[in-house]
């Protein structure tokens, strides 16, 4: 498990392009835009998201899975992608 900074995946807004929702391009910028998300296995079938209160859940689903892990702002991540993962 690292934590990785790039991503090859980004369209021209600076939102990450992710495989779980590839035609996802309005950035977010509600009330969440500056918590943390983490992205555990980006840009594979195993791509998952937790906000910052899982982020236990997040180290063990990357570790279990040998997945990338990865750091993001909720900016970073599309408005549909960003409001179903704030939606609780």
């Amino acid at each position: 498990m690292h934590l990785s900074r790039s991503y090859p995946g980004v369209d021209e807004t600076g939102t990450i392009m992710l495989q779980s929702a590839p035609d996802c391009t309005t950035p977010y910028s509600g009330p969440f835009r500056k918590m943390t998300v983490f992205v555990a296995g980006y840009s594979t079938e195993h791509e998952r998201l937790f906000i910052r209160a899982k982020r236990t859940e997040a180290i063990k689903y990357a570790r279990d899975n040998k997945l990338t892990f990865d750091q993001v702002l909720a900016s970073q991540l599309c408005n549909t992608v960003a409001e179903e993962l704030f939606a609780f």
